[in-house]
């Protein structure tokens, strides 16, 4: 019954649409930038290149993921303060923290 309701959420599917957007706009944009460049080579030398520009940009981008986190996790805590949501909330930091060091951790070559 809950999975039904789940599945019935506007949010899911607002959230599985923008999602499959975002991964549309992707593919066109790396397909326009290997095009542009000459080639996958050039494309792979070229994001080699800019390998420390792109390890800024991405840590901009965790400061203002952090920064949102932070802005919902208060509006969370306001609406229901019980010790039940601060634990799904730390599990989700968990979860998301180790996420991105796992991440940056392959895009390094440790892993």
């Amino acid at each position: 019954m809950a999975i039904m309701k789940i599945l019935r959420s506007r949010g899911l599917w607002l959230g599985v649409a923008s999602t499959m957007a975002l991964f549309v706009v992707s593919l066109v944009a790396m397909s326009w930038g290997v095009s542009v460049v000459g080639g996958v080579g050039a494309w792979q030398r070229m994001l080699e290149e800019a390998a420390p520009f792109l390890f800024v940009w991405r840590c901009l981008v965790y400061a203002a993921m952090v920064w949102c986190w932070f802005w919902f996790k208060r509006r969370v805590i306001e609406r229901d303060s019980s010790a039940e949501a601060r634990k799904r909330l730390l599990r989700v930091e968990i979860a998301v923290g180790l996420t991105v060091v796992l991440f940056e951790l392959v895009k390094a070559g440790f892993i």
